[in-house]
């Protein structure tokens, strides 16, 4: 590829940025915005027969100053948009007004996260089912194994912020794990009908032991069950049906039909939760935190998706340098794709409690 001269509107924004202390190159330039997190240069028009010249616009300084300060090599560079739009690593400040990134990114960065950058449970369950091309039965053991393997490693080096989550939400206790394990298995095993063995099986595995012992122990009770399901298929019931849970097309379905203002306001939201929510964890019992402390503590315990969402969003503002991005982006998806509005409910009432001057309670999301 021939590379042409920088444009002076280029050529200055490289002037500024080595000010800064930073070294980019052109190419760099092209290729932040190639993916739509750069702006294009605005052309003006110097005149008849005078030709014409170029400006970069808008954030465009503050926007390439982040991009130099979290680019890496072997990182993705939605991973690095991600990172700007969620936490500006220039001041590692929740509170600060986020960067102006163009809408076009922010979509094709969260697209990315959804295929390939979110590493939570469910979706590496998901990648590897898929990968695989998993039977319904295959793609339980997977999800079982997976399971059981991420909670074992979950006890053995544990989150650092693992002490701010309440007990409601924390992690399933080792000699629950198989469970937990079975019991996810479950939601991975197939949208078609899985037949009365493999129920009979993930719903068996996940039940305790001394209730297998009062049925004469786990073969028995799965034998049991498995008659009974049988039964049920052969009298032309309606199928059982799973539970499942929300694949990336979906997920990607209902983030295109989002706006870029929602997207905004929820990463906005979860922000200031997290950071005020911090500041009422290790500051509440003090006279000058009192009425904040008395609005976070309405707001996180009036309803059950409140106190969940203020757990999960808490750990943002301790880990700012680290996963908070890969959280709030976790969150921003899920906030934005669930079909139950009542977690966004939740989120309004927990921001209007972190800060009621910002945000009015019932606004519009």
């Amino acid at each position: 590829m021939v590379r042409v001269k920088p444009s002076a509107a280029d050529t200055e924004l490289l002037d500024r940025l080595r000010e800064l202390g930073f070294v980019v190159s052109s190419a760099q330039l092209e290729r932040w915005r190639h993916v739509g997190v750069l702006p294009p240069n605005k052309r003006i028009y110097l005149g008849r027969g005078k030709g014409s010249a170029s400006e970069y616009v808008g954030d465009s300084l503050e926007i390439a100053e982040a991009m130099a300060v979290t680019t890496r090599r072997g990182r993705s560079v939605h991973e690095a948009i991600l990172r700007i739009f969620t936490v500006d690593p220039r001041h590692n400040d929740l509170l600060e007004e986020g960067l102006q990134i163009p809408e076009r990114a922010i979509h094709s960065s969260l697209e990315w996260f959804i295929r390939e950058g979110d590493q939570t449970l469910d979706r590496r369950i998901e990648r590897r089912i898929r990968r695989s091309m998993a039977s319904p039965d295959d793609a339980a053991e997977i999800a079982r194994r997976l399971t059981a393997t991420h909670y074992r490693d979950l006890f053995r080096h544990p989150p650092p912020t693992s002490k701010l989550r309440s007990k409601v939400w924390a992690p399933p206790e080792p000699h629950n794990i198989n469970e937990e394990a079975s019991r996810l298995s479950i939601r991975f095993a197939g949208d078609d009908e899985p037949g009365a063995d493999l129920i009979a099986e993930l719903i068996v595995s996940a039940l305790p032991e001394h209730i297998l012992d009062s049925t004469g122990g786990r073969f028995a009770a799965k034998e049991r069950l498995a008659s009974l399901l049988a039964e049920r298929e052969t009298a032309d019931q309606p199928p059982i049906k799973l539970p499942m849970l929300q694949t990336m097309d979906v997920t990607l379905r209902f983030l295109s039909e989002v706006d870029i203002k929602r997207i905004r306001d929820a990463r906005d939201k979860l922000a200031c939760v997290s950071e005020m929510g911090n500041l009422y964890i290790h500051a509440g019992g003090s006279d000058a935190a009192k009425e904040m402390s008395d609005r976070m503590l309405n707001a996180t315990t009036e309803s059950i998706d409140a106190n969940f969402l203020f757990h999960i969003a808490l750990p943002i503002a301790s880990t700012l340098a680290q996963d908070a991005w890969h959280r709030m982006a976790s969150l921003i998806i899920m906030l934005l794709t669930e079909s139950d509005r009542s977690i966004l409910s939740a989120l309004d009432s927990l921001a209007f409690a972190a800060m009621p001057h910002r945000f009015a309670l019932n606004q519009e999301f």
